[in-house]
């Protein structure tokens, strides 16, 4: 759109460039294709032209036909060896009021490592980038109504390392080449086969490992049949964490917010010295105790407990 925009004002001449490359180029032919037109009608009809895609739609197709020689050649990975080689490809299934804790669960488990987590709407993504942002993690968000500068600030950051996660739309992922990738999470199932490809693509790039996780819903499982049989894959379900270890993470969400939270120095020293009193003579392990005892109060769920004190609690109440 942008090199569109630059040859319409007649800021850069492209008529006598001698390679033409698309790269992603089922993306450009379809969401794109307006601006593509507008450029090929510019440049020489003496050219090498080199598309690059992970699909084959018909509208790539019908460009092979529209734009290139008749001698054109046709080079073809095999995607059941060499397209999905490296990935490991599991499901998780919840109901929906445990998606996004069930997710959260999953990151703190991933912590340091970098990874990407795909929505269908930009709501979506905008929705799930302020719930990272609440629990204090490393993210940042693109979808199609940022501006380009915004999108390239955030996928520098995420590029140079600065922020972990990357919360998108499918459009504005496209492209994305970073070696160090560990995961990718399907927030939503995608609406194509093509799309799972190019999600899942992103991670396990130049030879590494990688988990591509989708998260569904009980009524969406039967799609992952579909899904393996059309992509020759197979998908492994991950058990969903219990509910004592999701609680003990989103405690320790809790925990992770009051220790980055910026010390507020509108608070008058008298009342500070006041608080100091209550607590000063509690060790510091009584204090989370305390602090703990009243988290889960106030949150009104259970407080786990290890095996070990479940079962002193059975042993007294036999006398033992």
């Amino acid at each position: 759109g942008r090199l569109a925009d630059l040859v319409k004002r007649k800021a850069i001449d492209i008529k006598n460039i001698s390679y033409f490359i698309l790269d992603e180029a089922d993306e450009m032919v379809s969401a794109l294709k307006e601006g593509l037109d507008s450029i090929i009608k510019e440049i020489p009809k003496s050219r090498r032209t080199l598309l690059f895609t992970a699909t084959m739609p018909g509208t790539i197709k019908q460009l092979v036909q529209n734009y290139m020689s008749k001698h054109v050649v046709h080079i073809e990975a095999d995607m059941s060896t060499i397209g999905h080689q490296g990935i490991e490809h599991q499901y998780i299934i919840v109901k929906p009021i445990e998606k996004l804790d069930v997710l959260l669960h999953f990151l703190c488990s991933k912590e340091g490592q970098r990874g990407i987590i795909f929505c269908k709407t930009k709501a979506a993504v905008n929705k799930l980038a302020k719930n990272l942002a609440i629990n204090k993690f490393s993210s940042g968000a693109i979808h199609g109504s940022l501006t380009q500068g915004i999108r390239d600030r955030i996928m520098g950051q995420f590029r140079e390392g600065y922020i972990d996660i990357l919360v998108a739309t499918d459009l504005a992922a496209r492209g994305i080449d970073i070696k160090e990738i560990e995961y990718v999470v399907n927030y939503h199932l995608p609406d194509t086969y093509d799309a799972y490809v190019h999600r899942s693509g992103r991670t396990a790039r130049a030879g590494a490992k990688g988990l591509s996780l989708t998260i569904l819903q009980q009524e969406e499982k039967a799609d992952i049949t579909d899904f393996e049989s059309a992509l020759g894959l197979v998908f492994k379900e991950l058990k969903k964490a219990d509910t004592k270890s999701i609680e003990e993470n989103k405690g320790l969400l809790w925990a992770k917010k009051i220790f980055k939270t910026k010390p507020n120095h509108t608070i008058s020293d008298d009342f500070k010295k006041q608080v100091s009193t209550i607590f000063h003579h509690l060790t510091k392990e009584e204090l989370v105790e305390k602090i703990l005892a009243n988290y889960f109060a106030q949150n009104k769920v259970e407080i786990p407990t290890s095996a070990a004190s479940k079962k002193k609690k059975t042993n007294s109440r036999h006398g033992k």
